[in-house]
């Protein structure tokens, strides 16, 4: 039934001249293809591949984060109807095993971080924003290889479309209000947190007497760097920093960590690192 449902709902792509853009409902949008190895790198343009990217999160999601027991599904919402997604496709077996979904700020009426957090502060600074979220690596290709990858995608996407800002939610796989406290503090000391945006939690996603945790947290005075998990470090060396304080995700039992990347400052490494000629 849902897969049913967002085929019907999904537009038609047409491709235009150039291989760096397409038009989407009226609005010229960015393409992206290139092979590295044995991997392609690729927006996908069918229904056909968006229904492997919304099984590939389901995948990683819900069997293996939430340990749903059903063996197909797919993980699918209203967003993925207005945005772009980014995939890396092993050419040895055609299956997509790594991917990002894309979101330009003129393309929907509202963010998916935006479910979570007041947006306000971000969404009132001038220039054009680019959401990032479910970001997904299929469980056997997690080396480091593909990450690279959907990084030199993610870089070539933000040069056609002329993004100025990247955001998004960065995990934390807890529940646990001194943990998550704890994980902030230590951003604090790395200076990895924007007190400039202060980008808040709404409703149910606040996290009750956070400020008395972080307190508690910051009075030990305890250095914790391995407490930041891997792909928050990466947005990090690239020049991003965390807004606001995290937001808790009860259904998927962890907390986001509200990230924005201001590409005048993406690292000097990264950009060599990463740019496409």
């Amino acid at each position: 039934m849902f897969s049913q449902r967002i085929i019907q709902t999904m537009p038609a792509f047409r491709r235009a001249p150039s291989f760096k853009s397409a038009v989407l409902g009226g609005k010229v949008i960015p393409l992206v293809e290139f092979s590295r190895g044995d991997f392609v790198v690729k927006t996908v343009r069918s229904k056909r591949d968006l229904r492997q990217v919304q099984s590939l999160r389901y995948d990683v999601f819900h069997r293996e984060y939430k340990q749903k027991k059903f063996p197909f599904g797919l993980d699918l919402d209203r967003f993925d109807a207005w945005s772009d997604h980014l995939v890396i496709m092993d050419q040895k077996t055609g299956c997509f095993v790594g991917t990002y979904r894309l979101l330009l700020e003129d393309r929907a009426p509202y963010f998916y971080s935006e479910t979570e957090f007041d947006m306000s502060p971000l969404k009132a600074l001038s220039g054009k924003k680019l959401e990032l979220s479910r970001a997904c690596i299929h469980k056997d290709y997690r080396n480091g290889v593909v990450i690279g990858l959907l990084w030199r995608g993610l870089v070539q996407y933000v040069q056609a479309s002329g993004a100025d800002y990247l955001f998004g939610m960065s995990s934390f796989k807890s529940t646990d209000p001194a943990g998550i406290a704890r994980a902030y503090v230590q951003l604090r000391a790395d200076k990895a947190i924007d007190e400039t945006l202060p980008c808040l939690p709404i409703g149910n996603y606040k996290i009750p007497e956070f400020h008395e945790f972080v307190a508690i947290e910051s009075a030990k005075g305890v250095q914790s760097p391995e407490i930041i998990p891997a792909l928050l470090k990466s947005y990090l060396r690239a020049g991003a920093k965390v807004i606001g304080e995290p937001a808790l995700d009860e259904d998927f039992k962890c907390a986001d960590f509200l990230t924005i990347l201001d590409m005048k400052n993406l690292g000097k490494a990264y950009e060599r690192k990463f740019k496409l000629c």
